[in-house]
């Protein structure tokens, strides 16, 4: 009787000691499951406040920014706009007004810049070649974008041909663009400024020495004077008859965007009034972005 008595006493203490085992394992194990979860809970936290971070936008709606845009078109039927918007910090694209292919005027001038700079790349021109008007390519480039020579733009496009140009758009899925009517779309503009401030066009001394050029680029009446001077502005405008064309790339260093305004006047040559215009859409445009 003593020695089951003993055998029963150390089975219980033998029970006791390896419940007393598992209880503590089983505690570590959900201490350290816990805390296994609450590192992976803090890593999803901090992805998530990255990505929240772009893109940036007012605390305006979409809709006050639509109504902005729209009443600017529809209280001035008689000028036809075309107004593209990319958005390069989450690549979306808004687009107001006419979507079509429009008279381009020396917008496409940037097309030419990174064709040619392409063309120099590829090792089939030369920056230091001289051209038909007798200026070296370099000359010609700076005054094509920053003072809008038309002579230097004709030369140039002569050297490049205007088949190439026509190639060089197709080939970047600018469908809108037609070399013998010069005419491009809003949002193709738009993207052409997308890509070449996103280095995707050209290697990034060619595409830095295209933004110097924008950065200084004269006709500064239309866009520009809506942007605020602590951020920066790389243009061109286009000028042809009654229409004015104003693409920008505008950034703050943490927001950038491309806004591309095309307008025919129809016989209208108000420069004043068309300004006005232009830097209503482009006021509301920024305060969307946060970049006024």
């Amino acid at each position: 009787m003593e020695k089951k008595t003993n055998y029963t006493k150390r089975y219980i203490l033998s029970f006791l000691l390896l419940l007393s085992i598992g209880l503590f394992a089983g505690d570590r194990f959900y201490h350290n499951h816990a805390k296994a979860l609450s590192l992976s809970d803090s890593k999803v936290v901090k992805t998530s406040s990255v990505a929240l971070q772009t893109p940036i936008r007012n605390s305006n709606s979409l809709v006050t920014l639509n109504n902005s845009v729209n009443s600017v078109i529809n209280n001035n039927p008689g000028i036809t706009f075309g107004v593209s918007i990319n958005n390069i910090n989450d690549g979306s694209q808004l687009n107001y007004g006419q979507t079509g292919p429009m008279t381009s005027a020396s917008v496409s001038k940037i097309l030419t810049a990174t064709d040619f700079l392409k063309q120099v790349e590829l090792g089939n021109e030369s920056i230091d070649e001289t051209l038909d008007d007798g200026n070296k390519a370099s000359v010609d480039l700076n005054s094509m974008i920053t003072v809008s020579d038309d002579n230097a733009w004709e030369a140039l496009n002569d050297e490049v041909s205007y088949s190439q140009l026509q190639t060089y758009a197709d080939q970047l899925g600018l469908t809108s663009y037609d070399a013998d009517t010069n005419s491009l779309s809003p949002s193709d503009t738009a993207d052409l400024l997308t890509r070449l401030y996103e280095g995707k066009l050209l290697n990034a001394s060619d595409t830095q020495l295209v933004l110097s050029y924008m950065l200084n680029a004269n006709y500064r009446t239309y866009i520009i004077p809506a942007v605020p001077s602590y951020d920066t502005v790389y243009h061109k405008v286009g000028f042809i008859d009654d229409d004015v064309n104003d693409t920008a790339i505008i950034t703050n260093g943490k927001q950038t965007i491309v806004l591309s305004i095309y307008t025919d006047g129809n016989g209208s040559y108000d420069w004043t009034a068309r300004a006005s215009l232009i830097q209503k859409i482009t006021t509301a445009v920024l305060n969307y972005y946060k970049l006024n």
